[in-house]
């Protein structure tokens, strides 16, 4: 019997696809999908510490972070209070970005040195992020990130551009 492997990537988009057959068919309901890649210059073990780790994912997404590497797990990241660009203002309807950060979101999967995905942070949301070591100290990382809402459409164009 041949078996063909799957990879992260392609678990990813699989869990994705899951998550749309899970939203409410109500017939009001939109899901908005961000794709975002970016190649770092950085060892793979780096890249994983700087997603799954206090520590790391302080440094780059947040002002800090809790996070329990287990499925199930909490991922959260608290958010510096910062001015808003006018843009950013038009997205938020605010005048500063939030302090809260993501709060009750939690692991969904992980393969070490590959892949993590977690709900949201917003209500009706799901990221995913795959890793891929290009070549030694140079690692391509996508990010997808799913949602339902309208909190989620209004600023996933904010989200594209953090990356």
């Amino acid at each position: 019997m041949n078996h063909a492997r799957i990879g992260t990537r392609e678990l990813v988009h699989l869990a994705a696809l899951l998550v749309l057959i899970a939203a409410p068919a109500s017939g009001q309901e939109r899901i908005v999908q961000i794709n975002e890649e970016v190649v770092v210059d950085a060892p793979l073990a780096d890249v994983w510490q700087a997603l799954t780790t206090a520590e790391g994912l302080a440094g780059w997404m947040g002002d800090s972070a809790r996070i329990e590497l287990r499925v199930g797990g909490i991922f959260e990241v608290r958010h510096k209070v910062r001015d808003l660009t006018e843009e950013e203002k038009k997205l938020a309807r605010g005048e500063k970005a939030s302090a809260s950060g993501m709060r009750d979101t939690h692991i969904l999967s992980f393969v070490p040195l590959e892949m993590l995905s977690y709900e949201g942070g917003m209500a009706g949301t799901w990221n995913g992020w795959t890793l891929e070591e290009i070549s030694p100290g140079k690692v391509r990382v996508h990010h997808t990130g799913l949602g339902t809402s309208d909190d989620w459409a209004r600023m996933a164009p904010m989200f594209e551009k953090a990356m």
